[in-house]
């Protein structure tokens, strides 16, 4: 029925308050409907007292019966009552009504009205009124009176031919439906409480739906490859905090979309070289070029070590996304930090005796210690190694160390001097394919993956890694890990599914 979620939220906030003010309403009738009545009832005997009272000043000075029956039917006009003078007996002398002059006052059901005027008498304090119902034709009034009013409407009889009574008589329904009057008034406060709920429910509506109608339609975008979508944020409301997230969402997608076309732009650029240098080769061979058998071994050789460098390109990047995607499970045991870089810089000699650099090992003889895959580590190592002597300045020192940093971690650094890395490049470093220096990029790891791959291979343990860059001192790699080792696998895949790293 209702289309748009602002429509919904109206409808609801005016069906709440139309029911709350309804619920209400009849609450306050339902308390007040006493009080209503008993004010009612006292609004019309209140008009008893000064009606017997000039009556009696009326009688005193003489006027006829007639005259003082003119003057009870004004009032009665003016006041909406019916007034009755009766004289003694209770016989009435004048009914503003004229259906009982000349009757006896009774009761339909037999109540004796006079009987009720003298007993109520000494049972109500002086100048109160007194109220019965009172049935006539079979219609029920309330009447009301002056106790004793019938027989001592003057003090001085003598000066006075006749004696008369006052009696007010109303409707019963007006009396007992009184706290009707209440409901008019409500209803138009409720009214105008639910036109101005719903003119609020529409302000606060579309103060909900307008980030939602935002996100909408940055999604619509997104959907249509525009990435870079951002909504305003405000509040610290659950629509906020949903905006901030979707914000988040934005850039991550955004970020994610840039790095796999980097990705493949640059998997294109490092692949370009080895198949341009094997097609060469190759094309060499296939037409007779390399006619000597020198010349053949150079391009077979050539060709083989471009191949290898493809493969080696092809493993690192399946390599990382089975890390990434929690695939490549860690064969956790005891690893000695101080032996793991010992075995690494040994593994990696025919490299440093290329390079010219100084290599050292800062590390106690046993540990310190953590709990992780001794291969998985020592391939974080190899990678940093291979990074600190790539760049290190020609004659430079490439320093390893290993310490206990704290009780529960340990952690190892690679250090190199002569190298320097800018700060906006520190944030960058360990993409994909980032290189500070293209112009040194060298052969298989070299391509950009090996930080990235040690990046998600500390993450998998826990880990966290960081570079520091000086211009004077160089740069170190710093890698700290829980000496306790990680986590069971889906309790990393829970933590890992919390946001980004």
């Amino acid at each position: 029925m209702f289309r748009s979620l602002t429509a919904k939220l109206i409808v609801a906030f005016g069906v709440v308050t139309f029911v709350s003010l309804v619920a209400a309403s009849a609450g306050f009738l339902y308390l007040l409907r006493d009080r209503e009545v008993a004010a009612a009832r006292e609004r019309v005997g209140l008009i008893v007292q000064p009606l017997q009272y000039q009556v009696q000043q009326l009688a005193r000075a003489g006027y006829s019966a007639d005259y003082i029956a003119s003057f009870l039917s004004r009032r009665a006009q003016e006041f909406g009552v019916r007034t009755i003078l009766v004289d003694q007996s209770m016989r009435v002398v004048a009914d503003s009504s004229h259906t009982l002059q000349g009757k006896q006052l009774e009761d339909a059901s037999g109540q004796d009205l006079a009987k009720w005027l003298h007993e109520r008498r000494e049972h109500q304090p002086e100048g109160g009124f007194i109220y019965t119902t009172w049935v006539e034709s079979g219609r029920t009034y309330v009447v009301f009176g002056v106790p004793g009013s019938s027989s001592t409407v003057v003090t001085a009889p003598e000066l006075v031919p006749q004696q008369y009574g006052v009696v007010v008589a109303v409707p019963a329904g007006t009396i007992q439906g009184a706290w009707l009057a209440l409901a008019p008034r409500l209803a138009l406060a409720a009214l105008v409480a639910a036109v101005l709920s719903v003119a609020v429910a529409a302000v606060v509506a579309r103060s909900v739906t307008r980030p939602l109608a935002r996100m909408t339609r940055a999604s619509a975008a997104m959907a249509r490859g525009e990435y870079d979508q951002r909504i305003p944020e405000s509040g610290h409301d659950e629509v906020g905090r949903l905006s901030r997230a979707f914000n988040h969402m934005a850039r991550e997608v955004s970020r994610s979309h840039r790095s796999m076309r980097d990705l493949l732009a640059n998997v294109a650029h490092e692949l370009k070289t080895p198949l341009t240098s094997i097609q060469g080769f190759s094309q060499a061979l296939s037409e007779g070029a390399a006619r000597t058998d020198a010349d053949r071994s150079i391009a077979t050789r050539a060709i083989n070590e471009e191949a290898d460098r493809m493969r080696t390109l092809i493993e690192d990047l399946l390599d990382l996304s089975r890390i990434e995607a929690g695939m490549a499970p860690l064969d956790l045991t005891r690893v000695d930090l101080g032996e793991l870089l010992r075995g690494t810089v040994e593994r990696l000699s025919p490299m440093v005796a290329r390079g010219g650099r100084t290599v050292r090992v800062d590390a106690p003889a046993a540990g310190p210690a953590v709990r992780g895959d001794a291969r998985r580590l020592e391939q974080v190592a190899a990678n940093l190694v291979q990074n600190a002597i790539r760049h290190a300045q020609a004659g430079g020192v490439v320093t390893l160390r290993a310490l206990q940093a704290e009780p529960q971690t340990a952690e190892f650094a690679v250090h190199n001097t002569g190298s320097y890395i800018a700060p906006e490049d520190r944030e960058r470093i360990f993409e994909r394919f980032y290189q500070v220096d293209r112009a040194r990029s060298r052969n298989g790891r070299a391509g950009g993956l090996g930080l990235a791959i040690a990046r998600e291979v500390v993450a998998a343990h826990e880990g966290t890694i960081r570079v520091e860059s000086d211009r004077d001192t160089g740069t170190t790699f710093r890698v700290v890990l829980p000496t306790r080792g990680p986590s069971a696998p889906s309790d990393r895949a829970a933590a890992k599914g919390k946001g980004p790293r």
